[in-house]
């Protein structure tokens, strides 16, 4: 380290993770110490790139030209390279979907009871598609069950590098890259203010003084979907947490404000940092799901809908499927059919790895750090390991 170097007897470590007057000057009057296990952790990545790196790059070099091997990069290689031989290993079977359209609207998929898990629900024949089909237009449907059940859905907690970088790619179709150097741009500020906290981080908590500014904010604009208090996460235990989530500065300054001073993609960021730390701090999401279960002869068909009873925080963060309204029925009631649409499918490979996908699936299995997920995607493609197609690798 520069202070063992240096030979330094007196020093303190002032550190922020945002760039605002009233941070700064709390990180200077409240210095700390080095956080050397921090620092052991960073030279034992150091060393282990270095053994990886030094040892596997000059054999490539002297058969391949410019390429290289890395502690992170090759073991993220691995993994796409894994995906591709499952899809040219991968044989496709065929099967049939039928739906049953009824004239009051209601549609159902036709559903077979398997009596074990390992069996398969899939009608794997025409003939058998045609018999059920034959059935379903013969026999009378009639409503055999109904099912209302309510749950509650949590809020999901503020955004780390990951999860943003999968979020940007999902949402806004950005690369890792892409999102992380505008996120630079909101953490380096408009005008010598940052807007949002540093952005490589692995850690979901939140500061008590932002938790206090965004519930104040909730209790003013959105009280009914304030939580009665502030949810808790817990960060992953192989997770160094030496900063808090990615999250504005400050809670008041909504997308709203921050649209006037920023670009079109800055404000698109910035608008998924500051719902996503908002919506964690309201109250759960109160969801119905309702089954409707129709018997027509030996046949099972099954319609299913959802409907929001309490947004809470799908008020700001909206992560569930569009509502799906079901008719009011009663047990035994007859339906009126209109028509069975029988459709022949394949199965489908297990599809590439979109960028998104691939951060996290690093991520999961802990090759890599927060500052280096963007990094390592774009090595691979700058070494033409791999390359994107129609958005997907």
């Amino acid at each position: 380290h520069l202070v063992e170097q240096l030979r330094l007897k007196k020093f303190v470590r002032v550190s922020y993770t945002q760039i605002t007057d009233s941070a700064v000057r709390a990180a200077i009057q409240n210095p700390r110490k080095l956080d050397y296990p921090l620092i052991h952790a960073q030279q034992a990545r150091q060393c282990l790139d270095k053994l990886v790196g030094y040892e596997v790059s000059p054999l490539l070099w002297n058969s391949s030209g410019g390429k290289s091997a890395g502690r992170v990069q090759s073991a993220t290689l691995h993994l796409i390279c894994e995906r591709e031989r499952e899809r040219l290993n991968f044989k496709p079977e065929d099967y049939w979907t039928l739906q049953a359209h009824y004239r009051s609207g209601l549609l159902a998929q036709f559903e077979k009871e398997a009596k074990s898990e390992e069996e398969s629900r899939r009608v794997r024949s025409a003939a058998e598609a045609q018999e059920i089909e034959r059935i379903g237009r013969t026999e009378p449907h009639v409503v055999s069950k109904l099912e209302d059940r309510e749950e509650k859905r949590l809020p999901l907690p503020p955004l780390i590098t990951s999860s943003l970088q999968q979020t940007a790619g999902v949402r806004l179709k950005f690369s890792p890259q892409k999102t992380m150097k505008i996120a630079q741009e909101l953490y380096e500020g408009i005008g010598g203010k940052g807007l949002i906290t540093y952005m490589r981080t692995d850690a979901v908590t939140l500061s008590p003084e932002f938790v206090g500014e965004a519930r104040e904010w909730l209790a003013a604009n959105a009280p009914e979907a304030l939580a009665d208090r502030p949810p808790s996460f817990r960060t992953k235990a192989e997770a160094q947490g030496a900063h808090e989530a990615i999250r504005p500065t400050t809670a008041s300054f909504t997308p709203d404000q921050a649209r006037e001073i920023l670009n079109n993609e800055q404000f698109q960021v910035y608008r998924l940092i500051w719902e996503r730390a908002i919506a964690s701090q309201c109250k759960p999401a109160r969801l119905s799901r309702g089954i409707i279960e129709i018997r027509a002869g030996s046949t099972r068909w099954i319609a299913r809908g959802l409907t929001i009873l309490d947004p809470g925080y799908l008020r700001f963060w909206r992560n569930i499927e569009d509502e799906r309204e079901l008719p009011r029925l009663t047990l035994g009631q007859r339906l009126d059919l209109q028509d069975i649409k029988v459709e022949a499918k394949k199965t489908q490979p297990p599809s590439r790895y979109s960028e998104a996908k691939l951060v996290q699936l690093m991520e999961k299995l802990g090759i890599g750090r927060p500052s280096t997920y963007a990094s390592t995607v774009m090595t691979l493609k700058d070494r033409d390991y791999v390359f994107t197609e129609y958005g997907h690798r």
